[in-house]
């Protein structure tokens, strides 16, 4: 088989690969996009490319090369979350079923947990060409606890999938820009995130 006829081979099953329906995916996650964004109030439109505060440090460090030069930029932001988390029939994959409650057993109760978070953000465009930023925040955090709703943690429907989580994560992200020219800006970050589960 000569070449061409490879390069063609190729081309025809990657096509062919790319047109294959997909099954369905179901995935599930923790991230907090509202921490030191002025999105918020547009439900997060715009946030990835938006560089008006120190915050573009994290979301955009392309965006530090759009800050005044010569400026200290400061942020800090605040998050309150009172979650609710309550087990039903209806709590599995797809809508599935949950076999029915056995006698006496509780549904847990509401296991949200309040929490507070925030996150710190600095940016300085030091000149027309070259900018840097540092953030320390936390984009994922959760607890759960289903003992404190019930009398009895052993009655609990849902005991053997999970009666109490916490998940904590603290990310530090250091961030450099630089500016190719009038119309393009590239970033770098090295987020470094530290987990307790």
């Amino acid at each position: 088989m000569d070449v061409m006829n490879s390069l063609r081979l190729g081309a025809v099953a990657a096509l062919l690969a790319c047109l294959a329906p997909a099954g369905t995916v179901l995935a599930g996650g923790l991230y907090i996009s509202e921490f030191g964004t002025p999105a918020q109030g547009a439900a997060g439109a715009g946030s990835g490319v938006l560089a008006e505060d120190a915050s573009t440090a994290f979301h955009n460090p392309a965006g530090i090369m759009l800050l005044e030069p010569g400026k200290n930029n400061w942020m800090v932001s605040a998050l309150y979350v009172d979650p609710s988390a309550k087990f039903s029939k209806q709590s599995g994959a797809g809508g599935t079923t949950v076999p029915p409650l056995a006698a006496g057993a509780g549904n847990g109760g509401d296991a949200g947990v309040s929490a507070v978070g925030g996150g710190f953000f600095w940016a300085r465009r030091l000149n027309e060409n070259f900018g840097f930023g540092f953030a320390l925040n936390s984009i994922s955090a959760a607890e759960l606890d289903y003992q404190s709703g019930i009398s009895n943690a052993n009655d609990f429907v849902g005991r053997y999938w999970s009666t109490k989580v916490d998940l904590l994560t603290v990310n530090l992200t250091p961030s450099a820009a630089w500016r190719i020219n009038e119309k393009w800006s590239v970033g770098f970050a090295i987020p470094i995130q530290v987990g307790s589960l």
